[in-house]
């Protein structure tokens, strides 16, 4: 293998280090493998080499362009997906609130129930009371009326 020297820029320099690094080469290997790759290229002039570049690089910034619009089509997505998800929050959220009024409100009508039941059976009590001395006076009249005959 020949030896050469080339100047490189700084950055130049670093960029190769770490790729060297990253594949476990030295730079000097990276540098043999970076001028293999430029030269398989296979270009008859330095026209030609220019259009390949604008050709690339116009190819990136389509790209560039499609997936812009496709991360704008996908934030649409989410905004609309997110907007239904605090829909469905919000709804859930009045849903557990009515049953919450309706348990309180069941709980107060069972509250109400209980005193009318009281209620009720002190009423029957004093029904019972009564139509015991409703007997207790008939029968006190049937026998004051078999008595004075």
């Amino acid at each position: 293998m020949a030896t050469s020297q080339i100047q490189l820029e700084p950055k130049q320099r670093q960029r190769l280090a770490r790729r060297a690094k990253k594949h476990g080469r030295s730079l000097s290997q990276e540098v043999s493998s970076a001028v293999d790759l430029c030269l398989s290229v296979p270009v008859d002039s330095e026209a030609e080499l220019s259009a390949l570049s604008r050709e690339a690089g116009a190819s990136a910034d389509r790209s560039i362009a499609r997936l812009d619009e496709t991360i704008a089509c996908r934030d649409r997505e989410l905004k609309k997906d997110q907007e239904a998800s605090v829909r469905r929050t919000r709804d859930a959220l009045a849903a557990i609130k009515r049953i919450i009024l309706i348990e309180e409100r069941v709980a107060v009508l069972c509250k109400q129930a209980t005193a009318l039941m009281e209620v009720c059976k002190d009423l029957d009590r004093r029904l019972v009371r009564i139509e015991a001395k409703f007997e207790l006076l008939r029968a006190n009249g049937s026998a004051g009326t078999s008595l004075a005959a």
